[in-house]
């Protein structure tokens, strides 16, 4: 993934997402609908699901996901994609 790819999903989708604190550090965090999650998960390389997973939240209708590891993982800067 590409930090186009991912921007694109964000825009095209319509995907709400937060700077937030997330232990101590900043992160964004997206809330991916449900009906969203197909397109998002296409945009994942197989192996991000080894060891851990991608952790979330699941809420009503919707998942929250934090960026941070994903984008690290594929060598995308935050901003890149959420911009301040």
């Amino acid at each position: 993934m590409k930090a186009l790819d991912l921007y694109e999903y964000i825009e095209q989708t319509g995907t709400e997402w937060h700077y937030a604190n997330n232990q101590g550090y900043e992160d964004v965090l997206i809330f991916a609908y449900f009906y969203n999650l197909q397109a998002f998960y296409q945009l994942l390389d197989p192996t991000i699901f080894d060891d851990e997973g991608i952790e979330c939240v699941l809420k009503d209708g919707y998942m929250a996901i934090w960026m941070s590891h994903i984008c690290e993982y594929y060598g995308i800067e935050l901003d890149e994609v959420f911009p301040r």
